[in-house]
């Protein structure tokens, strides 16, 4: 039976696995996703309801992201 690493060896081999091909494109993939993300619940749906051009501008978050997110659904595509 083999003895399990220590925790310095395992945060080593962790960080070598980290700067593998495969991994760095997976990194610049989870940032991308992530920084969407962020967009689309934190920054968008609180900025439209601070837009007073609308008859009902508290409800317009609501409102929007739902579109955003239940048309892509429906049309099987992947974002608008």
């Amino acid at each position: 039976m083999e003895k399990p690493d220590s925790p310095i060896e395992a945060l080593k081999k962790s960080i070598k696995l980290f700067f593998t091909v495969n991994m760095l494109q997976l990194v610049i993939f989870f940032f991308y996703t992530g920084m969407q993300l962020s967009f689309w619940s934190g920054v968008y749906g609180p900025s439209l309801g601070r837009v007073n051009g609308f008859p009902d501008p508290k409800s317009m978050p609501g409102k929007a992201l739902f579109i955003i997110e239940s048309i892509p659904c429906f049309t099987n595509r992947k974002s608008l």
